[in-house]
């Protein structure tokens, strides 16, 4: 009989393993499909002052509560100032906007038409509504897509490697957007699961990449001093 109940909480365990490897390869193809809309916000955002403030300054662990608080200490409340809100489409061009709207396949008929009639300020709305909306939406996706694998249903390890650059790349750049709304503490916050998935691959990101820089400099250190050896020991004509 325990042999039996051993075999048989076994044969559960592998099941349960292969469902959160099968729910993971579905997230993987979940993401892909919501790639398209990610990168047409994405591309909206680098294009603002969010690029300049993110970029190469902040490393992917060193943003890690994505509160209000957090973004006073990174960035100060005059820059905050001058992002919060609509104002964040006013540094980006509206031919700009408009050609990231049409790459990504949004452009229909009618927006067409509109951009033949270079009403600049009826563009512009239309971009700008178009943009939030689309935003809320993403952020609704991530959560949910993040959600699958902080609960456990999904297996990260799965689709870590391919997925995890793009993932961190994309959710640093929502990082004003998320901690502008995380005034209230904890209690009330926005985005849990974006939240911890992020912290969690972004801390594994930084441990490989200082696993690599370690290892690339032992390797020089080695190099370096085969290099002397072979100086000292060579034949001098």
């Amino acid at each position: 009989m325990y042999r039996q109940i051993k075999n048989s909480n076994k044969q559960k365990e592998k099941e349960y393993d292969y469902k959160r490897k099968e729910k993971a390869v579905e997230m993987a193809v979940v993401f892909q499909k919501m790639l398209k809309e990610v990168s047409y916000i994405v591309g909206i955002l680098e294009k603002t002052k969010i690029k300049e403030m993110y970029h190469d300054r902040i490393k992917f662990n060193e943003l890690k509560e994505f509160d209000y608080e957090e973004l006073i200490s990174k960035f100060g409340k005059n820059a905050i100032r001058e992002i919060k809100g609509a104002d964040i489409l006013e540094t980006v061009s509206i031919n700009d906007a408009a050609n990231l709207y049409i790459r990504y396949n949004y452009a229909d008929e009618n927006f067409l038409k509109l951009c033949d009639s270079q009403e600049t300020e009826k563009i512009s709305l239309f971009i700008m509504n178009d943009f939030f909306e689309r935003k809320s939406r993403v952020l609704n996706k991530l959560e949910w897509f993040s959600m699958n694998f902080t609960s456990g249903l999904a297996d990260e390890s799965v689709v870590y490697q391919s997925l995890h650059q793009v993932y961190l790349s994309f959710v640093k750049l929502f990082h004003f957007e998320i901690s502008i709304k995380n005034k209230e503490g904890p209690k009330d916050k926005y985005y849990c699961n974006i939240i911890d998935l992020y912290r969690e691959w972004a801390e594994h990101y930084e441990r490989a990449l200082e696993r690599e820089t370690n290892a690339q400099r032992e390797f020089e250190d080695k190099m370096n001093d085969n290099i002397r050896k072979t100086d000292k020991f060579s034949i001098k004509y």
